[in-house]
């Protein structure tokens, strides 16, 4: 398989989005060791929940203007809002995540997983390259500690709203009155 590029793409009242991590995202593999998000490739074999190991099958990546930054006591991540993240009320979206929230994260020294509260979430200027990555079955990797979903568990959770930015309400409204 080959490494996939997308934009995020609207049309009237449609719109189809990709939940995707910042490229300084540190990822665990399976061997105990952290790569960022930019340096995984396929075949990598990576940490999941529960202690399972998967292999990255393709690596989907894109543009972003805009991450939502979740902190907690262990660090932060960056996200786009659609995102998938684990957290002890069931699988959300990181532009619904709010300080209190309580995310699954991986405790590197037991190797246990563990709860973690969040301290701080906001949306950041980012204008980089992001990415997620697929496996032959739906999974969450740990990115930053935190246990944040794959491209194939973001289509499945696709349910989820995702609250817009102004800016992207704005662009999907001009767009939308040129079609």
């Amino acid at each position: 398989m080959k490494n996939t590029e997308y934009k995020t793409l609207y049309k009237s009242d449609s719109c189809c989005r990709f939940g995707c991590m910042g490229k300084d995202t540190e990822i665990f593999a399976a061997d105990g060791m952290t790569k960022k998000a930019d340096r995984v490739s396929i075949g990598d074999k990576l940490i999941s929940r529960g202690g399972k190991t998967v292999v990255v099958m393709n690596i989907m990546t894109g543009l972003e203007r805009q991450m939502v930054s979740i902190s907690t006591k262990s660090g932060s991540v960056l996200l786009t809002g659609d995102h998938i993240v684990a957290t002890t009320d069931g699988n959300r979206t990181a532009g619904n995540i709010r300080p209190g929230d309580m995310l699954w994260s991986l405790n590197t020294v037991s190797w246990q997983e563990e709860p973690v509260r969040v301290e701080r979430v906001e949306w950041v200027m980012y204008d980089d390259k992001v990415y997620n990555f697929v496996f032959e079955e739906a999974a969450f990797v740990v990115g930053n500690g935190l246990f944040i979903g794959d491209f194939t568990l973001q289509q499945t959770e696709s349910m989820m709203k995702l609250p817009l930015s102004d800016k992207e309400a704005d662009d999907i409204r001009g767009l939308a009155e040129k079609i």
